[in-house]
């Protein structure tokens, strides 16, 4: 009896958490309402800088503004020994005004992703570069992921990989659907007090259920900074073995796979994860990490909707062959959770609310009656 009140225990609980879940499709949902992760960039300067450096200085602030990293700016001339002690790991001996990047706070990383010299030139790769504009211009046509082929000089091998993804991917399409609860913005005129907020799109960009893919080869030098984002440890990781990256959202990336490992399965269980129903919580508690993009993400999204942020379900049948040290998601900070816009409670909430608190007072009556009777 008492494994027939657990069962009951986890039926009830599996239904109060489907009568909460969010219809867009986690690759729309993170695309409209996960804010990127913020890279800290410090311009590391032995001197002030001259009056021609302080303008490329000012237009790397600007840059803030469409890319998601803040920039620290030091001027080593004239710190105390202690000061420079109190420094993250940076190189304090350079002569020359340098760019020096580092990942997202929360992923506890220390030492510099990536370093370049502080010009146009610099800073431009440091950003943006061939296969993420590719990346920016898929995703925001309505690709559901595109999945990336890094290889380490083996082009023929990450063609025949390629080939086998693409047709895997195709397949994949055939066998998911998009829940009708979800509102696009040309139904917007649908919407009544039954209608869940959270089901509405908040963009025009077309919903479909789509793959792409791309090959990056591990030694281009165009993809130097994009590459490090990818392995902070360095790419060694395809020296042996080609990998995917899986890449969705705003450029946020699961950690990479090894080709010779994914199998058709592997990716469905993927692909159907990405394309599943979000389950209503917060960012900060699921897989990937996001990548530097330079891209205003804002023109695309629709103007006066509540943006709020959400949990996704656990990454089942792709986890156990993810590195596990990947870079971990970071929150929004409490800046960008200030300057959302208030959200009213609506009565759809409400309505959850009362059923959730009625299914657990039913689900303690009921656990007590069936452990009152088996001790009978």
């Amino acid at each position: 009896m008492t494994r027939k009140a657990l069962k009951f225990f986890t039926t009830l609980l599996t239904l109060a958490g489907i009568a909460y879940a969010c219809q867009v499709p986690v690759f729309r949902y993170a695309l409209e309402r996960w804010e990127t992760d913020k890279y800290a960039l410090y311009l590391v300067t032995p001197k002030p800088l001259s009056a021609e450096q302080t303008q490329l200085a000012e237009k790397i602030i600007a840059a803030q503004d469409t890319t998601n990293f803040e920039l620290n700016s030091i001027v080593l001339e004239g710190l105390s020994e202690r000061e420079l002690w109190q420094l993250p790991e940076i190189d304090t001996s350079i002569t020359e005004p340098t760019l020096m990047l580092f990942a997202p706070a929360k992923t506890q990383q220390t030492k510099p992703l990536y370093t370049t010299s502080f010009t146009g030139s610099g800073f431009q790769q440091l950003v943006t570069s061939p296969v993420r504009k590719q990346l920016v211009k898929k995703l925001i046509a309505g690709t559901s992921c595109i999945w990336i082929v890094i290889h380490n000089n083996k082009p023929q091998e990450a063609l025949a990989i390629q080939q086998d993804l693409d047709k895997h991917l195709a397949k994949i399409e055939t066998k998911i659907e998009i829940a009708d609860a979800v509102v696009e913005t040309d139904e917007r005129h649908t919407i009544d007090d039954s209608t869940d907020l959270d089901d509405v799109l908040r963009s025009s960009i077309p919903l479909k259920i789509e793959f792409g893919s791309l090959i990056l080869d591990a030694n281009d030098p165009a993809e130097a900074a994009f590459l490090a984002t990818l392995f902070p440890s360095g790419v060694d990781a395809v020296k042996d073995t080609s990998v995917l990256v899986p890449i969705f959202g705003r450029g946020r990336f699961l950690a990479p796979l090894p080709a010779d490992k994914v199998s058709y399965d592997t990716l469905l269980n993927g692909c159907q994860y990405l394309c599943g129903a979000c389950s209503c919580q917060v960012k900060e508690q699921n897989p990937g990490a996001d990548l530097l993009i330079q891209e205003d993400w804002a023109k695309y999204l629709t103007a006066g909707l509540a943006v709020v942020d959400k949990e996704l379900p656990p990454l089942s049948g792709v986890a156990e062959i993810t590195d596990q040290n990947a870079p971990s998601a970071t929150p929004a900070s409490p800046e960008q959770l200030a300057n959302q816009p208030e959200s009213k409670p609506e009565t759809t909430h409400t309505m959850l609310i009362t059923l959730a608190a009625l299914v657990l007072l039913g689900l303690i009556g009921g656990s007590i009656f069936i452990l009152r009777k088996s001790s009978q």
